[in-house]
C-alpha cells in the first residue's frame, strides 16, 4: 500500500476538483460511493414498501389467527378475511 501524501493547499482552494481526485484517488470509501447511492435507494425503497405491507395486514383476521395459532402451537387456520 502506497504511503498517503500530503496536498498542498493551493490545489485544494485554486483547483478543487483535482484535489478531491487526488484525496479519493483509490480510496475504498471514494471508490464504492458510486455503488452506495443506488443500493442505498432500493433498500428504502423496499423498506418503505414493507412498512405499508404491514400496516394494511396488521389488523386483519389472518394477522391475528397467526398469531393465536403461534401462542398456541398449533398450525394456523386462515380463512382469508
Amino acid at each position: 500500500m502506497a504511503e498517503p501524501q500530503a496536498i498542498e493547499a493551493p490545489v485544494l482552494l485554486d483547483r478543487p476538483a483535482e484535489g478531491v481526485a487526488r484525496l479519493t484517488l483509490n480510496g475504498p470509501l471514494a471508490r464504492n460511493a458510486p455503488n452506495f447511492a443506488p443500493r442505498q435507494a432500493l433498500a428504502d425503497a423496499f423498506d418503505a414498501l414493507e412498512r405499508r405491507a404491514v400496516a394494511l395486514l396488521f389488523d386483519t383476521g389472518g394477522q391475528k389467527e397467526g398469531m393465536r395459532a403461534f401462542a398456541e402451537h398449533r398450525a394456523p387456520a386462515f380463512t382469508g378475511r
